[in-house]
């Protein structure tokens, strides 16, 4: 004879303020353990409403010692990154408890959980595709300490430049081109020849490649395959890929959705493991994640029959540094 799990009142009362709690925190956190997204972002914590930023232009470089010490000055501008509120609520009749339905508010909870968890990712991604949009004619929330946009096509060329190196002219992170071989290569390049304010390479070397779903097969291909994927090469049967040897990981996010054509679609480069531990974005934290209901003896539970879970966080996100990132908005 099937046994009788029907729960009391009082023991409904105790899952719902601790069993429905534990189980929201329990797979957010395991959810954030397992998020991508992390890697991208400086994670930084806000006291206030707003924080203000602050940049060194570069680190201090090593010279041969003639006479007095030359410290380096503070270069660069600031700016701000205000913090956003952001909420979900979700209600169950308690006729669903009386009725022991507890595995299907379960199921809700977990959902709860995980759409929460995959939010930051979403203002990650939702900001770069934005910064690529706007491109050079980028303003806020888009601009970096430099005062360009994140991705631009004139961030200042050196203003001290050391007699050892060829001097160049504004740097460029920023291109309205598709994704091929070609253009990966270039932009490759680009990065790894990006220079500092004393015009001394930075020895960025990107790891992570960004794309739109549309370009999911592409950038797998030219990222993670032996041999050449992109057509327009010659012999691309036959040509061993080059790109596989930088290790590039592929990160497909919807988020950064702009278009379904293949050849306008956004896709961004960048270093998210640079020994110095700076990253392309800042996320920034004023709450963390809250759980936090209305049960039987609130005015919802009175006056509808229900029961609210809701959710809340406080945070945002802005530019980090744009000489670890390239994009591109797609052919033009």
């Amino acid at each position: 004879m099937p046994r009788n799990f029907s729960l009391s009142p009082a023991d409904q009362n105790a899952v719902l303020t601790k069993g429905v709690k534990a189980e929201f925190y329990k797979i957010h956190g395991e959810l954030m353990k397992q998020a991508g997204w992390q890697d991208l972002c400086m994670m930084l914590d806000s006291n206030n409403d707003s924080e203000v930023y602050p940049w060194l232009g570069d680190l201090p470089i090593v010279r041969e010692w003639l006479g007095p010490r030359q410290a380096g000055d503070l270069a660069g501008g600031d700016f701000t990154i205000k913090n956003k509120l952001y909420e979900s609520t979700m209600a169950i009749k308690r006729t669903e408890l009386d009725d022991n339905k507890m595995g299907g508010v379960k199921l809700r909870i977990r959902g709860m959980a995980a759409q929460m968890a995959a939010h930051p990712e979403a203002m990650v991604m939702q900001f770069l595709a934005g910064a690529v949009a706007a491109g050079t004619h980028a303003a806020a929330p888009y601009l970096c300490h430099d005062g360009q946009g994140l991705f631009d096509a004139d961030h200042p060329a050196p203003v001290d430049p050391d007699p050892l190196w060829p001097t160049t002219a504004v740097q460029v992170n920023y291109e309205a081109v598709a994704l091929t071989s070609a253009n990966l290569w270039l932009a490759i390049e680009k990065m790894m020849m990006f220079r500092d304010t004393k015009n001394r390479p930075m020895g960025i070397v990107p790891n992570v490649l960004m794309v739109e779903p549309c370009l999911a097969e592409m950038a797998m291909k030219l990222c993670l395959s032996a041999f050449h994927a992109d057509s327009a090469v010659a012999n691309v049967g036959n040509s061993i890929n080059g790109l596989k040897e930088f290790k590039i990981k592929v990160i497909v996010a919807p988020a950064l959705y702009s278009t379904s054509t293949i050849a306008n679609a956004n896709w961004i480069l960048a270093c998210t493991n640079h020994p110095s531990g700076v990253k392309p974005v800042i996320y920034q934290e004023r709450d963390k994640v809250e759980f936090s209901a209305q049960e039987k003896d609130s005015e919802n539970g009175f006056e509808l029959d229900e029961y609210r879970y809701g959710t809340r966080a406080r945070g945002n996100v802005g530019a980090g540094l744009w000489f670890l990132v390239y994009g591109s908005s797609g052919a033009a």
